[in-house]
């Protein structure tokens, strides 16, 4: 029967664990009171700090590692390539090796993320472990078999922010890299990271209610629930 109440107005950063549960006929209630714009919990972090890398391309420290980049509330493009649609597997070799013919060579891919469709249901993420010319070796066999004809694209690496909206983040140096949509500095928006992978968290937690929260920019779910019922 208790209630967890946020003012609105307000906002928060983080992950909210649910360590109670409630009953039928009283449910332990997270919800709003006060006047004005529901509360918001954010699952990003601010960035600033930013100086010019080179070109369009401005740079910052930050030491939590992201998957998501927003820039005055609007969420950036991840820099990849290509820039659009998908390069297609020319051939296989084993589980894990593969040769695109629209690949540039010049390019050592390696340390890139491999995302790709094996199934017509199904995506996958892995590393890249080395690159050859034009032929690329993944650290684990996806799901399903690689093989000729299926699509991909490469993320993660600082080679491929090559246009407006794009960003990157390098793990090794704890940098975030952004070409914002008008070439100009950072520092003119609110940069925010995804850091946090959950608004809420119930694991085992029956009978609560959330309401009038306004959940945002979560790494992965706005309310994971685990095992949990009503």
């Amino acid at each position: 029967g208790d209630q967890i109440l946020f003012q609105r107005g307000n906002q928060w950063i983080g992950t909210i664990t649910v360590s109670s549960a409630g009953t039928s006929g009283s449910p332990v209630v997270y919800g709003a009171y006060g006047t004005g714009e529901n509360p918001k919990i954010y699952g990003s972090e601010k960035i600033a700090g930013w100086t010019k890398h080179s070109g369009n391309i401005y740079k910052a420290s930050f030491n939590s590692k992201i998957n998501q980049l927003f820039a005055n509330e609007g969420r950036m493009k991840a820099a990849r390539h290509p820039n659009s649609g998908m390069i297609f597997i020319s051939s296989t070799s084993g589980s894990t090796s593969l040769t695109a013919n629209d690949l540039d060579g010049s390019i050592n891919y390696a340390g890139a993320k491999w995302f790709g469709r094996t199934n017509y249901f199904t995506t996958s993420l892995i590393n890249v472990n080395s690159s050859g010319s034009k032929t690329l070796t993944l650290s684990e066999a996806p799901r399903f078999p690689l093989k000729a004809g299926l699509g991909f694209m490469l993320m993660n690496k600082l080679e491929f922010l090559d246009q407006p909206g794009e960003w990157f983040y390098d793990e090794n140096t704890k940098t975030v890299y952004l070409w914002t949509e008008r070439g100009d500095s950072p520092e003119n928006y609110l940069i925010r990271g995804s850091v946090y992978k959950d608004g809420f968290y119930l694991s085992a937690k029956n009978y609560v209610t959330i309401k009038d929260i306004h959940l945002l920019q979560q790494s992965e779910k706005g309310i994971h629930l685990n095992n949990s019922n009503h």
